[in-house]
């Protein structure tokens, strides 16, 4: 054995316990590179560093560098016959330290790689889950104070389906049990607003940009002008969600002022 490390990652809070956080590993400073300073591991020999953090980070990884930064730690030269350069920069070229190179990337950015992306997997399911979540407790919301519009539910349909299928692929890739039973919540109300969606009794309590032309007597022309701006407001937002806000806000204005 040439060297031995030890390692750690910054954590955060996620469905009651403190897990990975899948970020360069931070600490209390006053600016980005004060915070960062301890991020990403560090060779050390007879107690002295070798170079800064981020020599293990250029002979050790060759993809995925960024990820090298979610960890710090120390990498502990044991091997006798690896010497540093007179200014510690870095070690004196020679076999050993191939040798120490070759096996550390083996031994450690190999694992460090495959537990950040375990770590990426399982943040990136759980907020999924989450942002889908709010996005199913909203149209639920919309749905049974008939704020949706009837012309609308087909997208809205379709949202559901796409960002049921997102989820089910972050799922194949979790190996976190609490997010995937989190998930298999979140499935479940998943399916549950795709069936309100096609029920009828609900579907009736929904408002069209044509009732609310019926409904305050609009003339044909006010009633085409008002159909293509709410027209025009649907295809500039990207996120429904967003449009439904405004409409919803449009319509309770019209009932009011005009």
């Amino acid at each position: 054995m040439l060297a031995y490390c030890w390692y750690a990652s910054k954590g955060r809070a996620i469905l009651g316990k403190i897990r990975p956080a899948g970020k360069i590993f931070a600490v209390d400073g006053d600016d980005p590179e004060e915070k960062h300073r301890l991020a990403g591991l560090v060779y050390k020999l007879f107690g002295f560093s070798i170079g800064d953090r981020t020599l293990p980070q250029r002979t050790l990884w060759t993809t995925t560098l960024t990820r090298a930064q979610w960890f710090t730690g120390e990498i502990h030269i044991v091997g006798k016959n690896i010497m540093p350069t007179t200014d510690r920069s870095n070690f004196v070229e020679n076999d050993w330290r191939e040798q120490l190179y070759k096996q550390a990337r083996d031994a450690i950015s190999s694992r460090l790689n495959r537990e950040a992306q375990t770590i990426s997997d399982n943040r990136q399911a759980f907020e999924t889950t989450l942002r889908f979540k709010e996005k199913l407790e909203d149209y639920q919301k919309r749905l049974s104070s008939g704020q949706m519009d009837r012309a609308d539910l087909k997208a809205v349909r379709k949202d559901v389906a796409q960002e049921l299928e997102r989820l089910r692929a972050r799922e194949n890739k979790c190996k976190d049990t609490d997010v995937l039973g989190q998930i298999g919540e979140v499935v479940k109300l998943g399916s549950t607003v795709r069936e309100e969606l096609a029920d009828p009794k609900l579907l009736k309590k929904a408002t069209t940009v044509a009732d609310i032309a019926a409904e305050l007597k609009m003339t044909s022309k006010t009633r085409k002008v008002f159909e293509i701006i709410m027209e025009t407001l649907q295809n500039h937002f990207e996120d429904k969600n967003e449009y439904y806000g405004v409409a919803a806000k449009i319509y309770s204005a019209l009932r009011k002022k005009y």
